[in-house]
């Protein structure tokens, strides 16, 4: 089973919803499932089980950034991977991208 995650952030922020998020990856990556994860990018990640998106920083919060939710490589890459399920942790612009 392929499974995506979705968030509006990722490392190297520190936040519940970061830890959240690879405590879930780490759960079902040991039942067996190959997780991918679907991220702004934020920095150079090793893992190529992460799909990143180009990101833009908030007016006002510049350590907290808000990413462009569209990607056509990734599009194909998700297409290619064949994902079996969705989850997202955000309703913001990259849960409008997992509907999508």
């Amino acid at each position: 089973m392929n499974v995506l995650l979705v968030s509006d952030t990722y490392e190297p922020q520190i936040n519940g919803l970061v830890t959240s998020l690879n405590i879930h990856r780490d759960a079902l990556r040991k039942k067996g499932v190959r997780v991918y994860l679907l991220v702004p990018r934020l920095k150079a990640y090793p893992d190529h089980d992460i799909l990143t998106l180009p990101s833009l920083p908030l007016l006002r919060l510049n350590k907290y950034r808000i990413p462009v939710p569209f990607s056509w490589k990734n599009l194909a890459r998700i297409k290619e991977i064949k994902i079996d399920l969705i989850h997202t942790h955000t309703p913001f612009s990259l849960g409008v991208y997992a509907l999508f």
